[in-house]
């Protein structure tokens, strides 16, 4: 006999589903937006070789942002054994937020901060290294 499930499990589904739901990235050219893969426009910003303006959407937390051709853009790489993220994209941040714990090869946890006042847009992982390794995209408002 099948039973089917109760409304909370299916929130509780509803919740964990919620939490994969993806970044989406756009080029505004125009007024025009063109989906572009958020590993492509992450690569263009540590190389700073982007003189377009861009939105990103977090569709975790459901808000856009549309970042000026101007802004300010820092990176903030975090590398270790294991890297635990406490942000999002599209999260605001003060300088000395906790960004992320890294737990070293020796087992020490380190609590990795913000240098920067501003806005998370991007967090980027780094493949094919041999630590976890993150470029976290920030655009700065104020620096201390």
């Amino acid at each position: 006999m099948k039973r089917k499930a109760t409304k909370k499990v299916l929130d509780e589904l509803r919740k964990i589903q919620h939490a994969y739901k993806p970044t989406k990235c756009y080029l505004i050219s125009n007024e025009l937006k063109e989906e572009i893969d958020c590993v492509e426009l992450a690569n263009k910003l540590y190389l700073k070789a982007l003189d377009k303006e861009f939105e990103i959407c977090n569709e975790r937390l459901n808000k856009c942002y549309r970042i000026s051709k101007g802004s300010k853009i820092e990176c903030i790489e975090v590398v270790g054994h294991d890297v635990y993220l406490l942000k999002d994209e599209l999260e605001d941040v003060n300088v000395n937020d906790r960004l992320s714990y890294v737990v070293t090869n020796k087992g020490e946890v380190r609590s990795i901060r913000s240098p920067y006042k501003g806005k998370i847009l991007l967090i980027h992982e780094v493949l094919g290294e041999k630590y976890t390794h993150y470029r976290i995209f920030v655009e700065v408002r104020s620096h201390e």
